[in-house]
């Protein structure tokens, strides 16, 4: 995603459309806020996977996901 985001960023430059470029930039932010969700998410699951917890989590995981 970040590369995405950084790709769709050095574009920017080239569009001549003034809403075509919004439309790029908000598309980078939308991209930058998913990215930063999923990071606290993973640290947030990180925190709570320790200990027995988390080894129950992990086994339950295990037989839901092939």
């Amino acid at each position: 995603m970040f590369a995405t985001g950084t790709a769709l960023k050095s574009v920017v430059r080239l569009v001549d459309q003034p809403q075509a470029s919004e439309r790029l930039l908000r598309a980078v932010d939308d991209l930058a806020e998913t990215s930063k969700i999923i990071r606290s998410t993973i640290f947030g699951l990180r925190a709570r996977d320790s200990g027995r917890a988390g080894q129950e989590l992990r086994a339950r995981t295990a037989t839901v996901v092939p």
